[in-house]
């Protein structure tokens, strides 16, 4: 099976292949979805996406002979392989045929399979279809949530009793298979199962009780907010002076809570005398108890003012969410009772087939128990929990009201997807497990995108002379700007992080002595050309440390393939995820400015157990892509044209070196000029020293605060060296040198 998978794995669309061997292996990989073992799972799922990457007749067919397979975890995961093919292409014609397909078996009869995984993967290959205007007939509102479905029985806990376990036989000690049994109804009910992928360890859930077919559930706050709507002007300016005398008692109110603290704070330490007198504490509770009636006469007399101006219907309906307000439980929303979702999976993994006999030796013996790390070999109960958690999750979304605990104000008051749940546990449109290149804390290899050596480490015993020297810091103008010694192309790096480190010698570990570094980290933004002078001319009287300017935002719950043009990428788009557009910076930034880079993250902590080591990818910022006209070609990180040419990617994911997004510059010159836009950067650096030891101590140290901007003739900016004695408390940083480019504004 690993030779099958490491060959489907290296096929590429270029690569010459016969149909029937594709088809062949196509089978063989679509069998190994039933596993449990994550590990064979994940691997073989995008085995199939490379296998079939541009082949959408094997995809097609493939998705024919599986789609009616009793295996719901075959299933899923082969529609799955569908979305990742489509999002791997750019063809809208090859796109609608696996499209149509997909939207036949699943959403033409308006009742799709109850799995809110396979939905997803299933309406993904329709709305890339339709995101590259694919000839297609379908109905758009078909495939998207809230779907129609019938309302299971849940068994109620009596029906329960014979699936809960009885560890009077099956302990873990007994080497009996019955363990296995009592295994499913702990884990679901009582474990990590139910604690943290249902959520009994909390009473968050963003399912409420209510009906879909019931009115909107509404907090006390939006009633509040809906029936002031509807004053007139004179009701309304009654209003603010009701709010405001009511914000005034909560602000009264706030030295008592305080003073409850203080005296109960006080009452554990009696035994080491009062620390406050009596009468002090006595005097400044009269006057908080003054100061407390009084705001409440002001919010009584204003409410009662209030209630005058309003009609009887009015009046009542104030007193009403005035009173929910007040009552904890009016305030808080209806949550789904998640023992019901118990319930239903428990039942739901025996009816799926699971028994002792066939699967009690197997989950005790080779699966056994591993702990809470998530990628694991699971037993085949785990797989059974699996299926029904997704069914029960997809049943749920069919009929009850969604809103969201966090990020409310948002305005996602509905289900739109199992992105807003972090549901997803596989992206199929990324196939890499692992990338070759990116600077970490122990450095970075040189490339031809980071060419700059640095090994003037200086005398040992003239620290202090080493770090103040600037003379021998490598040149920003050629880490930035770099060219491609295979082509001579010319790149820009709009996010770079480079990181030299002195060696130890060859018979000590790096700790077990004092370490020289030297590091640079910058970020690009858009900005208008017209700005420019003026942003410059700003970031030269402010430090960039502490970094207060903008990172790029990122994303781990967005597939890569997502990125750009998907109903997940708009979902993560909002600044509650870090995506802020176009701001204005802290420290009286005269202007506005973008950050030019997306980070698309891996994590080995996850679900996804085809990854071998966590990464990250730099991608253009969206505004790019629409610019430049650029398109995923689904390799790493790579971008191209509308004529094939790469103009922007993330070279390491293709060979080891820095960290770093490089755009093409005649491309992004062009484009940006078009628009009335460049290019600056904001750069933090440092050259220290770390003492030997795991939690080494800062001594002095140079570091490094810069800004650039591109213009017609090239990088203009400058680098200032700041001196920073980390262990005299009174002394001030001090600049000991600015290094320019050139005259700013020329």
């Amino acid at each position: 099976m690993d030779r099958i998978i490491d060959w489907a794995s290296a096929v590429t669309p270029s690569t010459n292949v016969d149909n029937d061997a594709v088809d062949l292996c196509a089978t063989a990989l679509a069998w190994m979805l039933t596993t449990s073992n994550r590990f064979l799972r994940d691997r073989a799922t995008k085995a199939l996406v490379s296998l079939l990457t541009n082949r959408h007749q094997s995809t097609d067919a493939l998705l024919s002979n599986f789609a009616d397979v009793d295996d719901l975890y075959v299933v899923e995961r082969v529609f799955a392989v569908a979305y990742g093919v489509a999002m791997r292409s750019n063809n809208p014609l090859e796109v609608a045929e696996l499209a149509q397909n997909v939207y036949r078996r699943m959403f033409e009869s308006a009742q799709p399979v109850p799995h809110i995984l396979l939905r997803d993967y299933a309406r993904g290959v329709v709305e890339r279809a339709l995101a590259l205007n694919a000839p297609l007939q379908v109905d758009s509102k078909l495939i998207r949530p809230p779907y129609q479905s019938a309302w299971p029985k849940i068994p109620s806990t009596k029906e329960l009793s014979p699936y809960l376990p009885n560890w009077s036989r099956g302990s873990h000690d007994s080497g009996e298979h019955s363990w296995s049994f009592n295994r499913i109804g702990n884990s679901v009910m009582d474990d990590d199962f139910a604690r943290y992928v249902i959520g009994t360890n909390s009473w968050s859930t963003n399912w409420l009780s209510v009906r879909l077919r019931a009115k909107p559930w509404k907090s006390p706050d939006d009633l509040m907010n809906d029936l002031v709507l509807s004053f007139s002007q004179e009701e309304r300016a009654a209003w603010d002076r009701f709010d405001s005398a009511e914000t005034g008692v909560s602000r009264a109110s706030f030295p008592k809570i305080f003073l409850a603290f203080r005296r109960s704070g006080e009452a554990q330490d009696a035994a080491d005398g009062p620390h406050i007198s009596t009468k002090q504490v006595n005097e400044d509770e009269d006057e908080d108890d003054r100061e407390l009636e009084a705001a409440k006469q002001e919010r009584d007399s204003a409410l009662e003012r209030l209630e005058l101006l309003l009609s009887y219907t009015l009046r009542r309906s104030l007193r009403a969410i005035l009173k929910k307000k007040k009552d904890s439980d009016g305030r808080r929303p209806p949550k789904f009772d998640l023992r019901l979702i118990q319930r239903y999976i428990l039942r739901r993994v025996f009816e799926l087939g699971w028994t002792v006999e066939r699967f009690g030796q197997f989950d005790r013996f080779s699966a056994g128990y591993h702990g809470r790390e998530a990628s694991k070999v699971e037993r085949i109960g785990k797989k059974y929990q699996w299926i029904a958690y997704h069914e029960v999750l997809a049943l749920v979304a069919d009929h009850f009201q969604y809103r969201p605990e966090f990020g409310d104000h948002m305005g996602n008051r509905q289900y739109q997807g199992p992105w807003q749940d972090y549901l997803r546990d596989i992206d199929p449109s990324c196939l890499l497990r692992s990338t070759p290149g990116g600077t970490s804390w122990d450095g970075h290899s040189l490339a031809w995108w980071g060419t700059a050596k640095y090994d003037d480490w200086g005398e040992p015993k003239d620290p202090k002379s080493w770090l103040l020297d600037y003379d021998d810091l490598p040149a920003i103008e050629e880490i930035i700007k770099v060219t491609n010694p295979r082509d001579g192309s010319q790149w820009l790096n709009t996010d770079g992080y480079f990181n030299w480190k002195e060696a130890a010698p060859p018979d000590k570990e790096s700790s077990e002595v004092d370490r020289r570094e030297l590091w640079y980290s910058f970020t690009a933004y858009l900005i208008r050309s017209q700005d420019l002078d003026a942003f410059l001319a700003w970031a030269e009287g402010v430090d960039f440390w502490g970094r207060w300017m903008p990172d790029p935002p990122d994303s781990h719950k967005l597939f890569l393939g997502e990125y750009g043009w998907s109903q997940a990428f708009e979902y993560f788009s909002q600044p509650y995820f870090g995506e802020d557009g176009w701001i204005q910076p802290g420290h009286d930034c005269p202007v506005k400015i973008r950050t030019a880079t997306f980070e698309y993250k891996q994590e080995t902590s996850g679900f996804d157990c085809s990854i071998d080591e966590g990464f990250t990818l730099r991608l253009p910022v969206v505004d790019l892509l629409s610019s430049l006209g650029l398109r995923w070609n689904g390799c790493g990180a790579d971008y191209t044209d509308g004529t094939g040419t790469l103009v922007a990617f993330d070279p390491t994911a293709h060979e080891s070196g820095p960290s770093a997004l490089l755009l093409r510059e005649d491309a992004l010159r062009r484009s940006l000029e078009s628009k009335g836009l460049t290019l600056c950067w904001a750069l933090l650096g440092e050259k220290r020293i770390l003492d030997a030891g795991l939690t080494p101590r800062r001594r002095v140290t140079m570091r490094l605060s810069g800004a650039y901007g591109m213009r017609n003739t090239g990088l203009q900016g400058f680098l200032k060296c700041i001196a920073d004695d980390v262990g005299a408390s009174k002394s001030k940083p001090k600049v000991i040198a600015t290094l320019r480019t050139g005259k700013l504004g020329q």
